[in-house]
């Protein structure tokens, strides 16, 4: 139900073996913190078709079946130089300065 400027948050635990498969992506960032922000102007149901073709597309995709998931589609991704040190909660939540 939300559109809208979203925070990005990096939990304080990260799946094993997970992290080597973004190191490409100079994602330096402690756990635990804020690590950027972005628009999400969508959000899509993956069909088997469309898990096919996110799996050819990107290798990074981790999860081995996503259909009947939902999708966020983001615009105007911004890296924070200066992260923000904050516990976080599971699913959307409101961030209070």
């Amino acid at each position: 139900n939300y559109r809208g400027k979203i925070l990005i948050h990096a939990g304080k635990s990260l799946e094993k073996n997970q992290a080597k498969k973004f190191k490409e992506y100079n994602l330096e960032y402690n756990c635990g913190e804020i690590i950027g922000e972005a628009e999400l102007v969508d959000c899509i149901k993956v069909t088997e078709k469309f898990d096919n073709e996110l799996k050819k597309k990107n290798s990074l995709v981790y999860r081995n079946n996503h259909i009947d998931n939902y999708a966020w589609k983001l615009e105007n991704i911004k890296k924070y130089e200066k992260k923000i040190k904050v516990n976080g909660k599971l699913g959307l939540w409101n961030y209070e300065k």
